[in-house]
């Protein structure tokens, strides 16, 4: 038999325009029937189905996805992780330049917690959490500080100062000496400072306030940051420790210590009532 004669043009547009349309859409309606009479006709006919084949395309592939709203740009300093298998909120972890990973952990479990502060605490609960910091502290070989950060960010200073009391029971040391031996540099001046306030927040304001004064030159950062922080808080039991421990009121370092408006808005605070 002799070979099929090649594909003229007008066949050729119709079978490719048809063979897109079957990839992305249902097949178009039928061609109107060409004309017999006018060959410049039938292919005129065959050249606008496919046009229309190729704008069903276009109309029919799914519009390109939004940009993301401004609002939605994460901070560089700021990242957001979230279980791909839980439906948990995000947890965000602030990554802050010269810290470790460790006290940046610390540091957001901390001021994300929320803390009772009634002084009534669980005795169960108390004697649990002793056990657990030294079964993970104490009794292995390295430590498990991701227990010290959960139990020191979510309990409250009535219940570590609970706690510290039931682990020298329980074990002899106490809790400092444990933090002190069984954590990382920076990771025990962070826990003992939580546990420090937590037994006595205002001894612990008082030193901290005399350290701002003491010697040559203020700290201005500290000292603002602990009056302000403090005055409709505690500031008056603090006034109270700092006497007891230095023999001189508070009013009166920071008035020798500081000067013009600065000088009155800190007294201010701490003697509204003068």
């Amino acid at each position: 038999m002799p070979p099929p004669p090649p594909l003229r043009r007008r066949h050729h547009l119709h079978a490719t325009a048809a063979v897109a349309a079957a990839a992305t859409t249902p097949p178009p309606p039928p061609l109107p029937p060409p004309c017999r009479h006018h060959r410049h006709h039938r292919h005129n006919h065959h050249v606008a189905a496919a046009t229309t084949s190729t704008a069903t395309i276009t109309t029919t592939m799914p519009p390109p996805p939004p940009p993301p709203p401004r609002h939605a740009t994460i901070a560089a300093a700021t990242t957001i992780t979230t279980a791909a298998t839980t439906t948990s909120p995000p947890q965000l972890t602030v990554l802050i330049p010269g810290l470790s990973v460790t006290i940046n952990n610390l540091l957001v479990a901390y001021a994300g917690a929320i803390r009772s502060e009634r002084p009534e605490v669980d005795a169960v609960m108390v004697e649990k959490d002793a056990k657990d910091l030294f079964k993970d502290g104490e009794w292995r070989y390295g430590t498990d500080e991701e227990t010290f950060i959960r139990i020191f960010s979510e309990r409250s200073c009535a219940h570590l100062a609970a706690i510290n009391s039931a682990y020298r029971k329980l074990y002899v040391n106490s809790l400092k000496k444990a933090v002190k031996r069984e954590t990382s540099s920076k990771l025990k001046s962070a826990l003992l400072t939580i546990l420090r306030c937590a037994e006595n927040p205002g001894k612990y304001f008082a030193k901290a306030l005399h350290k701002s004064m003491d010697g040559l030159g203020t700290d201005d950062e500290t000292l603002t940051r602990i009056i302000v922080s403090r005055a409709e808080v505690d500031i008056e039991r603090i006034k109270a420790e700092y006497l007891k421990k230095y023999g001189k009121s508070l009013s009166d370092d920071v008035h020798s210590d500081t000067s013009g408006q600065y000088r009155a808005f800190l007294l201010l605070l701490l003697t509204p009532n003068a």
